[in-house]
């Protein structure tokens, strides 16, 4: 039985008993200090099905002639989301205009139809800066202004989404109308800059 972590032979301290979890479990630590995750496991060449991952990991190391694990950079993987999330800033700020013409035009179809499309990338953008901050786990005096722009982008998009849905189900097209077209800007504004310095950080950020 062979074991291989990103191609490399590893050498366990584990018994021929001892299970793949058991297995992650004694690589777990030496990926946390270099910042890596495991994203793939292959077994005899074939990769593990997400059906089956539980049976999988109970398995015996010493049932599979070749175990395979495979890592990624997390600092990697988070300049990849943030990327996404900026690209999902960036198309919502061209629906905004389509979202205010349709408000003033009375077109609430097509009002809800973009408004959602925004919505969701908004949501989603937030999501993964929360995701991002839990895999991290930056300390705030590493990042720009003690962590504050993150924690106020954070709270001013919390805080719009809340505002717009509730106008939404009040009916209240006018405030609607307020909320997208001068309240939403400015926190687009002080995203894109938080999502830009967290990028920076990811990218300069000395590993522990």
């Amino acid at each position: 039985m062979a074991i291989f972590l990103d191609d490399q032979p590893y050498r366990t301290q584990l018994g021929a008993a001892s299970s793949i979890q058991q297995l992650v479990e004694e690589i777990r630590p030496q990926l946390s200090e270099s910042r890596r995750l495991i994203v793939t496991i292959t077994c005899d060449q074939q990769p593990i099905a997400e059906e089956n991952i539980a049976a999988v990991m109970g398995q015996n190391i010493n049932h599979y002639e070749r175990v395979d694990l495979a890592t990624v950079s997390i600092p990697d993987i988070a300049v990849a989301a943030l990327d996404e999330g900026m690209k999902l800033i960036a198309a919502s700020r061209l629906q905004q205009p389509e979202i205010v013409s349709a408000l003033n035009g009375g077109q609430r179809e097509q009002i809800f139809t973009t408004l959602r499309t925004c919505l969701e990338a908004w949501a989603q953008s937030h999501d993964l800066v929360s995701k991002i901050l839990q895999l991290l786990q930056p300390p705030l005096e590493q990042l720009p202004d003690q962590g504050n722009h993150v924690t106020s982008a954070l709270q001013a998009m919390t805080s719009q989404l809340t505002q717009i849905k509730d106008a939404l189900q009040a009916g209240d097209w006018v405030m609607l109308n307020d909320l997208i077209r001068f309240d939403m800007p400015p926190v687009l504004d002080q995203w894109s800059v938080m999502l830009q310095e967290l990028r920076d950080w990811c990218l300069k950020s000395p590993s522990p």
